[in-house]
Protein backbone atom coordinates (compact mmCIF):
# COMPACT_ATOMS: atom_id res chain seq x y z
CA UNK A 1 0.00 0.00 0.00
CA UNK A 2 2.00 3.54 -1.03
CA UNK A 3 0.42 6.50 0.55
CA UNK A 4 1.03 10.34 0.23
CA UNK A 5 3.07 12.12 2.72
CA UNK A 6 4.49 15.59 3.25
CA UNK A 7 7.42 16.32 5.27
CA UNK A 8 8.03 20.24 6.29
CA UNK A 9 11.60 21.10 6.11
CA UNK A 10 13.34 23.92 7.86
CA UNK A 11 13.10 27.39 6.33
CA UNK A 12 9.27 26.64 5.58
CA UNK A 13 9.95 24.38 2.19
CA UNK A 14 7.46 20.76 2.22
CA UNK A 15 8.24 17.93 0.37
CA UNK A 16 5.58 15.85 -0.72
CA UNK A 17 6.18 11.99 -1.97
CA UNK A 18 5.14 8.26 -1.59
CA UNK A 19 6.32 6.03 0.37
CA UNK A 20 5.59 2.31 0.95
CA UNK A 21 3.51 1.15 4.34
CA UNK A 22 3.44 -2.25 4.87
CA UNK A 23 0.53 -3.62 6.83
CA UNK A 24 1.14 -6.96 8.68
CA UNK A 25 -1.60 -9.33 8.75
CA UNK A 26 -3.30 -11.53 11.25
CA UNK A 27 -4.07 -15.16 10.37
CA UNK A 28 -6.51 -17.15 12.66
CA UNK A 29 -5.69 -20.79 12.44
CA UNK A 30 -8.43 -22.78 14.40
CA UNK A 31 -7.39 -26.34 14.90
CA UNK A 32 -6.37 -29.23 17.04
CA UNK A 33 -4.97 -30.91 14.74
CA UNK A 34 -0.59 -30.63 15.03
CA UNK A 35 -0.24 -31.60 11.67
CA UNK A 36 -2.30 -28.69 10.36
CA UNK A 37 -0.40 -25.76 12.52
CA UNK A 38 2.99 -27.81 10.93
CA UNK A 39 1.40 -26.56 7.44
CA UNK A 40 -0.32 -23.53 8.24
CA UNK A 41 3.17 -22.31 9.96
CA UNK A 42 5.33 -23.43 6.95
CA UNK A 43 2.79 -21.28 4.79
CA UNK A 44 3.51 -18.11 6.04
CA UNK A 45 7.38 -18.54 6.44
CA UNK A 46 7.17 -19.08 2.80
CA UNK A 47 4.56 -16.75 1.70
CA UNK A 48 6.05 -14.19 -0.34
CA UNK A 49 2.75 -11.39 -0.55
CA UNK A 50 3.21 -10.88 3.22
CA UNK A 51 4.08 -10.20 6.04
CA UNK A 52 1.53 -12.16 8.19
CA UNK A 53 1.21 -13.16 11.62
CA UNK A 54 0.15 -16.16 12.35
CA UNK A 55 -1.74 -17.29 15.35
CA UNK A 56 -3.38 -20.79 16.45
CA UNK A 57 -5.76 -22.05 18.81
CA UNK A 58 -7.23 -25.82 19.72
CA UNK A 59 -10.71 -25.26 20.62
CA UNK A 60 -13.72 -23.57 18.61
CA UNK A 61 -14.32 -21.50 22.00
CA UNK A 62 -10.71 -20.25 22.06
CA UNK A 63 -11.28 -18.82 18.68
CA UNK A 64 -14.19 -17.13 19.14
CA UNK A 65 -12.48 -15.71 22.27
CA UNK A 66 -9.64 -14.37 20.33
CA UNK A 67 -12.04 -12.66 17.68
CA UNK A 68 -12.72 -10.77 20.41
CA UNK A 69 -9.69 -9.02 20.52
CA UNK A 70 -7.52 -7.67 18.15
CA UNK A 71 -8.33 -7.54 14.28
CA UNK A 72 -8.25 -10.40 12.38
CA UNK A 73 -7.75 -10.73 8.66
CA UNK A 74 -8.31 -14.32 7.58
CA UNK A 75 -9.49 -17.34 9.88
CA UNK A 76 -8.54 -21.05 9.23
CA UNK A 77 -11.33 -23.01 10.65
CA UNK A 78 -11.42 -26.89 10.99
CA UNK A 79 -15.19 -27.90 10.84
CA UNK A 80 -14.46 -31.11 13.03
CA UNK A 81 -13.50 -29.65 16.15
CA UNK A 82 -14.56 -31.41 19.32
CA UNK A 83 -16.64 -28.33 20.07
CA UNK A 84 -17.44 -27.48 16.87
CA UNK A 85 -21.46 -28.30 15.52
CA UNK A 86 -19.62 -28.68 11.42
CA UNK A 87 -21.13 -25.72 9.11
CA UNK A 88 -23.63 -25.09 12.36
CA UNK A 89 -21.37 -23.26 13.36
CA UNK A 90 -20.75 -20.46 11.49
CA UNK A 91 -24.12 -19.46 12.10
Amino acid sequence: MSTIAQLTLPHGYTVEGRIHVMTIRTLLLIDNDASHVDVFTDALLNATDGPFVGECVKTLAEGIKRLKGKEIWAIFLSLSLPDSRGLESLR
